[in-house]
């Protein structure tokens, strides 16, 4: 796949140094971690030159195209992640905002990486599959889980709800559903680059939840065989993609019966730290699953699970209409 751009954006577009102007990008991609950037990149069809930034923009981006047909029509993205290591909705919101206010022309955001998931009989969550924030009943896509108010006497009422995803966002979430569509999200994962960076791990163990890990051990050859979670098999190793809530808070969740209890209040499939931060922020919510929300974590699917989100991005991409977003209003 070509990922060096040469290619001429309209002079309107250009500053005065030759450069690609801020304006021509109107659709920013926030990734909070190194390999989902990584991977984010990685789905550009073109990448571009950089442009000079501001000052007080600590970000780090990276600047391409994603092409909507094979008749030379394409959408510019800019790719943003943190200057630093920093996690969590803070992090998110600083990135957010520093994005909003050098991109004057930014019309929404995807904000894609991984999460933990939650699997249960209602819901086969696996390892690689992916989670969007735009559920079927057309309700809130992230719900911080851990943001409300104690009454006495009754249960912890959670307060903090994101707005729903842009309308031609959900307009293309349906689009993405189709069969055909499908099948193109999946074939941007068979791209060498990205095999070769994030290749598909064999194992999905999954343990019952009341079972915790070993203090102290490295990894789960010491937990017990016979306490895995009995799960139905699946036909084929292909990432299933699920419309539903993300819970989003300021830590990792680590607690397998606390998140069933969350996903039975508010129907959600996974957890992250980063979303809250996007409060008011017109965005879509991604989430590959790398983990389960339990005590036997591991980084062993981090990368797949980065690729199989950020190839579901792409797709999503390339079934906006460019008319649609130049009619949006600009949030920059």
């Amino acid at each position: 796949m070509e990922r060096i751009a040469t290619f001429s954006l309209p002079r309107d577009l250009i500053s005065d140094d030759g450069h690609h102007a801020v304006e021509g990008y109107q659709i920013g991609w926030i990734c909070a971690l190194p390999v989902e950037a990584d991977l984010a990149e990685l789905m550009l069809d073109k990448i571009h030159d950089a442009i000079p930034l501001p000052a007080d923009d600590d970000n780090i981006y990276t600047f391409g195209q994603i092409d909507v047909d094979g008749e030379g029509r394409f959408h510019n993205v800019v790719i943003a992640r943190p200057p630093g290591v920093g996690t969590g909705r803070a992090a998110a919101a600083t990135v957010a905002n520093d994005m909003r206010r050098t991109f004057t022309n930014l019309k929404f955001c995807l904000m894609v990486g991984i999460a933990s998931g939650i699997w249960s009989p209602e819901v086969d969550v696996r390892l690689g599959d992916v989670v969007v924030g735009a559920p079927d009943d057309n309700g809130p896509g992230v719900v911080q889980y851990d943001h409300g108010k104690y009454m006495q006497g009754k249960d912890f009422v959670h307060r903090g709800i994101l707005d729903k995803a842009p309308k031609v966002l959900r307009a293309a979430v349906s689009v993405a559903k189709q069969v055909r569509r499908r099948k193109a999200f999946l074939s941007h994962l068979d791209d060498e680059d990205v095999k070769e960076l994030a290749p598909r791990p064999t194992d999905d163990i999954l343990f019952e939840a009341a079972y915790t890990h070993p203090d102290g051990a490295r990894s789960c050859a010491g937990c017990e065989v016979q306490r895995k979670q009995k799960r139905p098999e699946r036909r084929d190793l292909v990432p299933l993609v699920h419309y539903a809530t993300i819970a989003s808070g300021n830590g990792v969740v680590k607690d397998a019966l606390f998140a069933d209890d969350v996903r039975r209040k508010h129907g959600i499939l996974c957890f992250e730290m980063e979303a809250a931060g996007l409060y008011n922020f017109p965005c879509l919510v991604i989430r590959g699953i790398s983990d389960y929300a339990n005590t036997h974590k591991s980084d062993d699917w981090y990368a797949y699970a980065a690729s199989t989100a950020a190839a579901y991005a792409k797709e999503l991409l390339k079934v906006v209409p460019l008319t649609a977003i130049s009619q949006l209003p600009s949030i920059g």
